[in-house]
């Protein structure tokens, strides 16, 4: 027997045998319970002969069957240094349901020969041995781990104090071996101020928020708060910061109930829960029926918006997923995460770039997908306007190919990641982008395909966007680099983008445009100085916030509906489709110009693709409005 299997083994025997102490523990007090409601009957230990008879006969039914119904109702399954008010409730039912079977089988032996009040007694004593013991055994482990919180550790101060407050504090004690204090409790009800919860005072209202961080050394507030209001966390960031905490938050119940986070994993505020609206939750059973046992296939599924696409497809029990990106390594990284979740889901890499015509014909007839979501697009402003020829090829080409490809192979719905930079762009890459919905529209209406063209706006979160670019300049230490204070833009995360995606591709119905209602548009400034404080930081003192001024492609403001387009509300509240006031001049006509733009593209003609790109936009913008003037403002990029 080598070393580890001994130790195996005798852990195993120490357990068995820790086990058996339990029970032989148990029947102890459940003897001891019910022999001493004789001596508190008689008020002696010295009993006449003829009780003493009965209680001896007695007995090994009272240990046995106590313990039956102990079990029965699952007392010994908790464990003691966690009892809570549950365990005592079944505590309770156990011993009452004992006794009303003991005094049947008793009464039937031997009659009334037991007096009534030993039943009661015993119930008493049972209920006092049994809990007091297990409470016991609580109140010392809590009272060791309050002398080891004295020796270091972070010091809570909670948000709220109702259920959600409970469930934190709980998490909070269990975890790093009690080393983590309470140290109290924020609530605006006067009803519950000036209360204790956990031994720990509840203080009063927000506004004394500061004042407990600095008098009580708090390095922690945790919002114990479903959905905290908007502006109350900004309240309580804006008067904390300097301070040197950091904001927490609790995962909302339904994250709990549903399995997605667990309770210990409470998170660190982040900048979406000041976004100034509920994140956008939609029923998801038409997805599922629309991708249930369908071959899915996604372009860029590596990137941001790519890979959340995949993950939620997958979830939907697609019978095949195919990943496309041309670069590598992300797509490697997805295909391995998607296969850990879902073992069973068929999963094929495909190495494209959607630049080249024949590799994109090729990966689609192969593959033979029944849905193609198109993610697939450069992005970044600044650079786009550096290289007009790579948005040509890449988005505009790019979505041409696979489009084409799409309508030959019978794909039944394509569904392309369109920006609110294309309405009235003033980019290249907004440019690029209104081509792509056009392209897209110019897709025959009568043939296999539903095309569909998704509008949002900046993606928080996503790769290259401010967000993470604002953490970096902050964990640099400054400065934050804002391009003009007053610079607005609408926002939404990663994952109602992609369920915008997912609804609108299982609503389409022949070349449409669809829209999220995003809420207001955020200023930029605004999440910059948010960020400071929920960093731990004061703006302007602690990190400076540099304006750079608007670089080229930038707009001041963004918009969602463009020239000639008006929204229309469809079957799901938060989802508008846009209808075209007037019909595209010449579906061939653009895409004979896209042919142009390729030819140019290739051959490098940065200054001619560029003219011939504002060309095309300003026809657009004419068919519709002839008096157009075509916006010059510019912008921060994050979608």
């Amino acid at each position: 027997m080598d070393k580890n299997t001994l130790i195996e083994h005798l852990t195993h025997v120490v357990r068995q045998q820790r086990q058996g102490l339990v029970w032989l523990i148990n029947i102890v007090f459940a003897c001891a319970s019910y022999a001493g409601a004789y001596a508190i009957r008689f008020d002696s230990f010295n009993l006449s002969p003829n009780i003493v008879h009965i209680m001896l006969a007695s007995l090994p039914l009272a240990a046995v069957f106590k313990m039956i119904f102990l079990f029965r109702f699952k007392v010994f399954n908790g464990l003691w240094r966690y009892v809570s008010a549950h365990d005592i409730v079944r505590l309770t039912k156990a011993v009452v349901f004992y006794e009303m079977f003991f005094v049947t089988l008793t009464m039937l032996a031997w009659g009334h020969r037991i007096p009534r009040s030993v039943y009661i007694i015993d119930t008493l004593l049972s209920m006092l041995v049994f809990g007091g013991i297990r409470i016991s055994v609580r109140l010392y482990r809590e009272f060791k781990s309050e002398k080891s919180r004295s020796q270091g550790g972070r010091r809570f101060l909670i948000i709220g104090a109702g259920d959600a407050a409970e469930i934190a504090t709980r998490s909070i004690l269990q975890q790093h071996q009690g080393l983590d204090t309470i140290v109290g409790y924020i609530d605006d009800n006067p009803q519950k101020q000036e209360r204790l919860m956990h031994g720990a005072p509840i203080f009063g209202g927000r506004e004394l928020t500061a004042q407990i961080i600095q008098t009580y050394q708090v390095s922690d507030v945790l919002f114990a708060i479903s959905a905290p209001p908007k502006e109350l966390t900004e309240y309580i960031i804006e008067t904390c910061s300097g301070l040197n905490v950091e904001f927490r938050i609790l995962p909302s119940y339904c994250d709990i109930a549903t399995g997605r986070i667990e309770v210990q994993k409470i998170r660190t505020v982040e900048i979406e829960d000041l976004l100034g609206r509920k994140p956008v939750q939609l029923e998801s059973s038409d997805i599922r029926a629309d991708l249930q046992g369908e071959t899915i296939m996604i372009t860029g599924a590596g990137g941001s918006i790519g890979s959340e696409i995949a993950r939620q497809i997958a979830s939907f029990g697609p019978a095949r997923l195919i990943l496309l990106d041309a670069a590598e390594t992300p797509l490697v990284e997805i295909s391995l995460e998607i296969e850990r979740l879902h073992p069973s889901l068929v999963i094929d890499t495909v190495l494209c770039n959607i630049k080249s015509r024949s590799s994109v014909n090729l990966a689609v007839q192969r593959n033979r997908p029944s849905r193609i979501y198109h993610a697939a697009a450069y992005k970044h402003v600044p650079i786009l306007e550096s290289h007009p020829e790579q948005a040509v090829l890449n988005n505009i080409c790019g979505t041409r190919y696979l489009a084409e490809a799409a309508c030959a192979n019978g794909v039944k719905r394509f569904v392309m990641i369109s920006t609110d930079k294309a309405v009235r762009p003033s980019s290249i890459m907004g440019v690029s982008k209104r081509l792509c919905e056009l392209v897209v529209s110019c897709m025959p209406a009568d043939g296999p395909t539903h095309f569909a063209a998704v509008r949002f706006g900046n993606v928080l979160g996503s790769n290259g966007s401010v967000i993470p670019i604002f953490r970096r300049q902050i964990l640099q230490g400054g400065p934050v680099t804002v391009t003009h204070p007053e610079m607005t833009r609408f926002f939404m995360t990663i994952p109602e983008a992609v369920q915008l995606v997912l609804h609108c591709g299982a609503m389409a119905n022949k070349n449409e445009i669809f829209v999220l209602d995003m809420g207001v548009p955020i200023r930029i400034m605004t999440l910059a100085r948010n960020m400071i404080r929920l960093s731990g930081f004061e703006p302007d003192r602690d990190i400076k916030i540099s304006i750079t001024g608007l670089r080229p492609g930038e707009k001041m403001h963004e918009e969602l509906v463009t020239y000639g387009e008006e929204l229309q509300k469809t079957k799901i509240e938060k989802i508008n489709v846009l209808r075209r006031l007037a019909p595209i001049v010449s579906p061939l006509g653009m895409l004979a110009d896209v042919e142009k733009l390729e030819k140019l593209a290739i051959q490098g003609e940065s200054e001619q693709v560029k003219r011939l790109l504002w060309n095309l936009i300003r026809r657009d913008a004419d068919s519709v409005m002839p008096d157009i003037t075509l916006s010059t403002d510019t912008e921060n990029d994050d979608n």
